[in-house]
């Protein structure tokens, strides 16, 4: 990993969408305030890291958009339905994560 990863000195996890309203079967109706903005924030992120080759970003609110459209349901996800992943998304995470550090190969860890 180190071999891999050495130059990176600054890493971005970008946040999950959260914060929303559902309705009584748990699917995302609308965002509440700023929230809307998350998906404007981690395209500015991601922008920012391309301007730097030492940063790499975790794309997660992306991911969780994926996630919702192929018909996950936001309390599927969350932990207390306002803002906390639970342990289904904390491996989205670690996946993620690893996945970005890492590249296609990143099983070689299981060795």
């Amino acid at each position: 990993m180190k071999k891999v990863f050495a130059i990176c000195l600054c890493f971005i996890l970008c946040a999950f969408s959260f914060s929303c309203i559902s309705d009584q079967r748990g699917y995302r109706r609308q965002y509440i305030g700023w929230v809307g903005n998350i998906p404007t924030h981690e395209a500015q992120l991601v922008d920012l890291a391309k301007e730097y080759s030492e940063t790499a970003v975790a794309p997660m609110t992306a991911l969780s958009q994926s996630i919702y459209s192929l018909g996950k349901r936001f309390v599927d996800v969350d932990s207390n339905n306002i803002n906390h992943p639970n342990d289904f998304m904390h491996r989205i995470y670690a996946q993620t994560v690893l996945k970005v550090m890492l590249g296609d190969d990143y099983t070689v860890l299981g060795n």
